[in-house]
């Protein structure tokens, strides 16, 4: 069982659909097929692909073509401050609930390290750090300081065996 994907310039379904017999299941649309088939047909699936895209002289050389709705400016995007730190602390405790990752001590310090440099750029007057560092702790659930480990992962650049760790316990929880 598999599924496809394609770009605009390929109509994926209508290629397929020519050796539709190699198939025990087939479905789908322009950019996008599901099916099911023998492992002894995948060469053949293979060979039909390649030569179509061939005959069609696509190429992916220069990269897909990105297509842009509409430009913003950064500023209409931008997190506040604040929500920054909550997500950050908030993804430091979803990390210390992952037992299963040896070197969690090691990750955690990254994090720690993070934030402290986060907060010595971005000193948010009037706000104590602290109190709501402790409400996060008590009052959001751990679901969603998982969800938010997974957003300070990506920030400090972390391993993929943690990303997926994360991702696993959540999905436990679901």
């Amino acid at each position: 069982k598999g599924s496809g994907r394609s770009v605009d310039s390929f109509n994926l379904f209508e290629s397929m659909g020519q050796v539709r017999e190699i198939f025990e299941k087939f479905g789908g649309h322009h950019s996008a097929v599901g099916l099911t088939i023998k492992v002894e047909n995948i060469a053949k699936l293979q060979d039909h692909l390649n030569q179509a895209t061939l005959s069609q002289h696509l190429t992916f050389a220069e990269g897909l073509p990105l297509q842009i709705d509409e430009i913003i400016e950064i500023s209409e995007v931008s997190v506040s401050l604040i929500e920054q730190f909550k997500i950050l602390v908030s993804g430091y405790y979803g990390i210390t609930e992952m037992d299963e990752y040896d070197l969690k001590v090691y990750l955690l310090k990254d994090i720690e390290n993070y934030i402290r440099d986060f907060l010595e750029a971005n000193p948010i007057e009037n706000f104590d750090y602290k109190k709501n560092a402790e409400d996060i702790l008590d009052r959001v659930s751990l679901k969603r300081k998982l969800q938010d480990s997974l957003l300070v992962l990506h920030w400090i650049n972390a391993p993929i065996e943690i990303v997926l760790l994360v991702k696993a316990r959540l999905k436990s929880l679901s």
